[in-house]
């Protein structure tokens, strides 16, 4: 077998692209991005407020942030492939028992086991696996890699609307379970290793940069602590202004569209995830990630800004404003991996990225919770459409920053 593969190096690389692909279909497109879809009707059913019903997906996006440095640790002392098949499982568990709960603070519980589970085949080890397997074109492979999360949520969330609609969200939670099951866990069994040479291989492009990348990883750390300071402003920011994502559909229910609309905003978000993280990718390989993440936030806070003006005779706008706000989605998922390994280098990347994804996944949940508090204070979803505005606008002066400062150095 490993003979075999090192006559066709193109096949494993293609079937990890495949891995990374499911991974991010199963833990971001369905597990993470449709989760917003369920709030409303929970909180129907719960008769519960908003904010109190979105807290699922601060406490899954809260377990998150604290797992992930302990996950870091984990990829040294375990296989991989056991990590990610253990969270797939705990996910799927979670979800049929959130679908079992008939009280809120039961689902709390189950979706801190979901955020623990979600982590572990999620950003961290997706793009930790393409750093060590792409040493060449990483940016177009992470990119395509981290898009199928969009694909995947653009083509699901008409048809899990339409399943709450007719089957109940309770029966529609768990067949989600079950597809995630499908999508990810025969590829993290039998795919997935951490490393090229465990299979006989090199990463793709190692002789090519393997020289380029050590000496920017030099450059790098001499100035690495202000950098990653603020790449962590950078991060969070950029996490705050993708919790908008859960509040979309019920956005549309607060402007008196029906729910159909709110789907299609939903997909619609999800369409432009999928396209601006393929062209952050291309950017960053071709230009920089700095420079690729710019434009990327200019085009969500334009869509945040629309969002303000959108009223119930104005859907297509709406719609329109929901696929500007999705450029978001490329820098939170591809752009600030880009960066941190274009910044501070790819050596210890899980490390750093770990830590920073404590910042951005509390940030994530505190956004989603405050946003929908907000709605439940003003009635209204324009005066945190305008805020996230503004915070888009101050990332991009920030990713400014750490440009001048590269050049300085």
């Amino acid at each position: 077998m490993h003979q075999y593969i090192r006559q066709h190096p193109h096949i494993y690389y293609l079937l990890m692209i495949f891995s990374c692909c499911t991974f991010s279909a199963a833990a971001i497109g369905i597990s993470t991005n449709c989760l917003g879809l369920f709030m409303l009707p929970i909180a129907e059913s719960m008769h519960t407020g908003i904010g109190s019903t979105t807290m699922i997906v601060t406490i899954m996006s809260l377990s998150s942030a604290f797992f992930a440095p302990v996950l870091s640790r984990m990829f040294a002392a375990f296989p991989i492939n056991r990590i990610m098949s253990g969270g797939i499982i705990l996910n799927v568990l979670s979800l049929f028992l959130i679908s079992l709960s008939h009280q809120l603070w039961m689902m709390y519980l189950c979706a801190g086991m979901l955020g623990i589970g979600n982590c572990c085949f999620a950003l961290i080890p997706i793009t930790s696996l393409l750093n060590h397997w792409f040493y060449e074109k990483n940016g177009l492979v992470s990119g395509l890699c981290i898009s199928f999360s969009g694909v995947t949520a653009a083509l699901a969330s008409p048809l899990i609307n339409q399943m709450i609609r007719q089957l109940g969200w309770r029966t529609s939670l768990w067949l989600c379970a079950i597809i995630i099951f499908l999508l990810a866990f025969p590829t993290a069994c039998f795919v997935v290793r951490m490393h090229p040479s465990q299979v006989g291989l090199k990463p793709y492009g190692y002789q090519e940069t393997i020289q380029q990348d050590t000496e920017t990883l030099h450059t790098n750390t001499t100035h690495s602590r202000s950098m990653f300071l603020t790449l962590i402003l950078f991060a969070i920011i950029v996490s705050t202004v993708t919790s908008f994502n859960p509040n979309i559909a019920s956005f549309s229910g607060s402007i008196g569209f029906d729910s159909s609309v709110g789907a299609i905003m939903v997909s619609s978000a999800m369409i432009s995830n999928v396209c601006s993280k393929i062209l952050l990718g291309i950017l960053a390989d071709r230009f920089n990630a700095k420079l690729a993440n710019i434009l990327m936030i200019s085009l969500s806070a334009c869509g945040l800004i629309l969002l303000c003006f959108v009223n119930v005779d104005s859907s297509h706008m709406a719609i329109v404003s929901a696929f500007l706000f999705g450029f978001i989605f490329s820098s939170n998922a591809a752009g600030i991996p880009l960066m941190i390994k274009e910044i501070l280098g790819r050596e210890n990347y899980a490390r750093y990225y770990s830590i920073l994804s404590v910042f951005t996944s509390v940030s994530y949940a505190l956004g989603t919770t405050l946003i929908g508090f907000s709605y439940d204070a003003f009635h209204s979803y324009s005066y945190a459409a305008l805020l996230l505005a503004i915070l888009a606008v101050i990332s991009i002066l920030s990713v400014l920053f750490m440009t001048a400062k590269q050049k300085r150095i």
